[in-house]
């Protein structure tokens, strides 16, 4: 079942990926964002097989989270040199 919440997160992935690759260009990120939303999805079937399960499943994505901030902030920094 699809809900008001879902379309919203889909719609705010793709605006993401456009703002991204419209500012930084980089094929590689798109594909890191994707992969984050990939790792999102698998948290979120993680979260309905139960609570362990989801904290569990939850804990990879946190880390991608934040290598993926990392990587797009040394880029728009390095593009602004």
């Amino acid at each position: 079942m699809i809900t008001a919440l879902t379309l919203l997160i889909i719609f705010a992935v793709f605006a993401l990926i456009f703002i991204i690759f419209k500012f930084v260009g980089s094929i590689i990120l798109i594909a890191l964002l994707l992969l984050l939303v990939i790792a999102a999805g698998i948290w979120l079937i993680g979260m309905i097989g139960g609570a362990v399960v989801g904290v569990l499943a939850f804990l990879p994505q946190i880390i991608i989270a934040v290598a993926i901030v990392a990587l797009i902030a040394y880029v728009i920094d390095r593009s602004n040199k």
